[in-house]
């Protein structure tokens, strides 16, 4: 296995955090959509899961974030 590090431009993301199980991140990313476009947002892709802890790091202190690229 390899790693590529590459710089990517500059981007804009509509964010959400939570719990990251399937159903609970399928709900919040279209809550997040609806509210986006509500505000006038395009969204321009799909949803990235940004799961940013360890395995073994307790519930409560997990952090994690659905992000939807906009313009």
């Amino acid at each position: 296995m390899s790693v590529v590090i590459k710089k990517e431009g500059e981007s804009k993301y509509g964010v959400v955090g939570g719990v990251a199980t399937d159903a609970m991140v399928k709900e919040r990313v279209e809550t997040l959509k609806k509210s986006l476009e509500k505000d006038k947002f395009k969204v321009i892709g799909e949803f990235l899961l940004a799961r940013c802890n360890p395995p073994w790091t307790l519930h409560g202190f997990r952090t994690n974030e659905d992000m939807i690229p906009i313009e």
